[in-house]
């Protein structure tokens, strides 16, 4: 499998889409993809090209979101108490691009201080949370890195 269809695969992008918008897109970031494959060996692996793709294909996000009519920030609409509070709580730092899937309340920062982490920890304590902190992010890999905050399973 090449790189644009792994790539693409591992969010479930690749195989034809459900309705005629979506295809469209599909198609869209494949011709993307090749686009920036192709200046990448042109450029011979240039750094500075691939962290200008980062920036500019965040700025198309960016644009993506204003059309949908959404604003940057907290995506995590009519959500669970304890998501709120840790959202209200916890300094814009920490909760960095929040967003809510399922059951749980993902965070992409780019860095931490002591005192970040020991809020964070402390809370999720105290309100029987569980907390994990990953390298794996999809949010700007190699830049930011993933918090996941869910409730604690009862045990019955």
């Amino acid at each position: 499998m090449n790189s644009k269809k792994k790539i693409l695969s591992q969010f479930g992008l690749y195989e034809k889409q459900k309705n005629q918008a979506w295809e469209e897109a599909r198609l869209l970031a494949l011709s993307v993809l090749g686009k920036v494959d192709r200046k990448h060996q042109a450029l011979k692996g240039s750094k500075d090209f691939l962290e200008g793709v980062y920036h500019y294909l965040g700025a198309v996000m960016k644009y993506v979101l204003y059309l949908e009519g959404r604003k940057e920030g907290n995506y995590i609409g009519n959500v669970a108490a304890w998501k709120r509070n840790l959202v209200n709580n916890l300094s814009p730092r920490v909760l960095d691009h929040p967003r809510t899937l399922g059951k749980y309340l993902i965070s992409y920062p780019y860095s931490l201080e002591l005192n970040d982490l020991e809020k964070i920890v402390n809370m999720c304590k105290a309100w029987k949370l569980d907390l994990k902190i990953s390298g794996d992010s999809e949010y700007f890999p190699g830049h930011t890195f993933k918090i996941i905050i869910n409730k604690k399973k009862e045990k019955h």
